[in-house]
């Protein structure tokens, strides 16, 4: 699997507070009736255990109808699902919004063409609903 560069392309920066841009990030994906099946609070975990961490959370999120159609193609793509974007404020204080491509998703893992319709159908998704998150 190649690795990330430092800033994924699918990264913007939001010019909310870390709180408003979650609380921004959830709504426009409850309002798509999509599943939320997580939220990894990265910051309060390493706090836990008395180490620091800048705010960092992730939301697993999606729709078992669209996203099952690329676990028919290839169970491994599991691996990369549900649809995950990642909140976190960076060492400049900047609020990012962050996810991985479905598309890359979809090649990486060698899917048919049908599943890398429904991975740009993901890749609209997320695009859009990071662009409502940050907007003001």
């Amino acid at each position: 699997m190649p690795m990330l560069p430092a800033r994924p392309p699918n990264s913007r920066i939001s010019h909310l507070s870390f709180e408003q841009t979650l609380a921004r990030l959830r709504q426009p994906i409850v309002r798509r009736h999509l599943t939320i099946f997580a939220m990894i609070d990265f910051a309060a975990d390493a706090w836990s255990v008395d180490v620091e961490l800048r705010p960092t959370t992730m939301i697993m999120f999606g729709n078992p109808a669209v996203g099952t159609r690329l676990l028919q193609d290839d169970q491994t793509t599991a691996l990369d699902l549900p649809l995950k974007m990642l909140v976190y404020q960076n060492s400049r204080g900047e609020i990012r919004i962050t996810h991985i491509d479905p598309v890359a998703i979809a090649e990486r893992h060698g899917l048919s063409i049908e599943a890398r319709r429904a991975a740009a159908l993901m890749r609209h998704l997320l695009t859009d609903v990071a662009a409502e998150a940050a907007a003001k």
